[in-house]
């Protein structure tokens, strides 16, 4: 399995542990799914604590997820009994542990903690995951204008992917994943984009530094 340890540990110590839905989540979803006009299937990968969740199960039923963590997993199952038989432990760069296809499939801050082969593994297999008119939605893939990413080593051959984080953000969470315009272009080139969303905050209080992602919601092409 890809899927970081560093993650499992993170739950294990109570770390990482947000419980109120991504606002550009929301909207992603709203604007651009069916969600509104029909009961939609829904599968957010690499879910973390669940904090979508909710929101999710406020308009479907049909709700699914997936971590690679078993802490967190079990957490979930603990407080969402009603899905506990829909949130498994997967590595979902590598296979999903469904056999039904998708309305929508959301990525929050989740497949841009992988090397750039697992990152083209997961955009394959969420496409073949989309129903025909379904939509990824995809929030935080990490900039480059990020300015924690100077703290991180490149891996070999793979540039835009860093590790051992010497402060910062990132430390302690393995790789990450930062993005450009052109890179994503390249990478979603058998998807239609639908939305395409830099989002840049420079951060005065304390120390200065500039927080920046991308929002990216595509369509089977």
């Amino acid at each position: 399995m890809a899927f970081s340890t560093e993650w499992e540990d993170q739950y294990q110590q109570g770390k990482q542990l947000a419980v109120w839905p991504w606002s550009h989540v929301v909207s992603m979803v709203m604007r651009y799914s069916q969600i509104k006009q029909k009961p939609c299937k829904i599968l957010e990968v690499g879910c973390g604590a669940g904090a979508n969740l909710p929101f999710f199960m406020s308009h479907s039923e049909q709700v699914f997820a997936v971590d690679g963590s078993a802490t967190i997993i079990d957490k979930l199952r603990a407080s969402y009994p009603s899905i506990a038989h829909n949130l498994q432990v997967a590595d979902f760069c590598e296979a999903l542990p469904f056999i039904q296809k998708f309305d929508v499939i959301v990525d929050r801050a989740a497949s841009t903690h992988n090397d750039l082969a697992s990152i083209k593994r997961f955009l394959a297999l969420a496409k073949s995951s989309l129903t025909n008119d379904g939509v990824l939605v995809i929030a935080d893939w990490f900039s480059t204008d990020y300015s924690d990413q100077q703290f991180g080593e490149a891996l070999a051959n793979d540039p835009y992917t860093k590790h051992n984080f010497s402060q910062g953000t990132f430390k302690g969470l393995g790789k990450v994943h930062f993005f450009d315009l052109a890179h994503i272009q390249s990478l979603t080139e058998g998807f239609e984009i639908l939305h395409l969303e830099h989002v840049v905050h420079t951060l005065h209080s304390e120390q200065e530094r500039t927080t920046a992602s991308w929002n990216v919601v595509l369509g089977k092409a």
